[in-house]
């Protein structure tokens, strides 16, 4: 079944970028999963979206709490990547 609870929180700090900027994705190699793919890293995007600030399950199981982190959606041309 799944839960209708919602994973966004009130925000600690202001976030970091806004839609339009251009950003880096970091070069890391974590022990388990990320949500920035291998081919992404190190590579030039833009802020598409800011979608909030939210828990991810990662860091609950990893014992980190809920730890709310910034959420954007941040798009790439063919050629970046």
């Amino acid at each position: 079944m799944l839960s209708t609870d919602s994973y966004e929180r009130p925000a600690a700090a202001p976030a970091m970028f806004k839609a339009g900027d251009r950003v880096r994705t970091r070069s890391i190699n974590p022990i388990g999963h990320t949500r920035l793919p291998r081919y992404a890293r190190c590579h030039v995007g833009m802020v598409e979206h800011v979608r909030g600030c939210h828990v991810f399950p990662d860091s609950v199981t990893a014992g980190r709490g809920e730890d709310p982190q910034w959420l954007y959606t941040v798009v790439f041309t063919g050629s970046e990547l």
